[in-house]
């Protein structure tokens, strides 16, 4: 095995067990959400997670870049989807964090994954934005 796939299975290894401490870490800390000492150490612990899960799917899927060829129509009828669901996109952001707001009877957040859904939106839109703006060479 070459050196560098020893360092990025060693680094994957790592990334598996930090997300591994943070899921055991997060599902001490569930019950807490009311106290906000630990609602504040609940979300930051979402966002370590969502980061590394994140760098372990890039792992898991490799880095290497890949190039697409698309006729300037194909570009422009994929750039008007882009910009068509734009709307959509910025809709399920505000809809999962006014979810993520929402309280049941005792307090509790009620949609425990809503967080992680708001972090993905953000992520995507953030995401789509850069693939554009790169294609493009505009900055926005």
């Amino acid at each position: 095995m070459a050196a560098a796939e020893k360092e990025r299975k060693s680094m994957l290894e790592g990334l598996l067990e930090k997300e591994s401490v943070l899921i055991k870490r997060l599902d001490n800390l569930e019950g807490c959400e009311d106290n906000p000492v630990y609602k504040e150490q609940i979300k930051e612990i979402r966002n370590e997670l969502s980061e590394i899960q994140s760098n372990i799917k890039t792992e898991l899927l490799g880095r290497e870049e890949r190039t697409v060829t698309l006729t300037n129509a194909d570009w422009s009828s994929l750039t008007c989807y882009i910009l068509m669901t734009t709307k959509h996109r910025e809709g399920e952001l505000e809809s999962w964090r006014n979810l993520a707001q929402e309280k049941d009877k005792d307090g509790k957040v009620k949609f425990s994954n809503a967080e992680n859904n708001v972090t993905f939106w953000e992520g995507m839109i953030k995401d789509i934005n850069r693939i554009r703006t790169t294609i493009d060479g505009v900055q926005l």
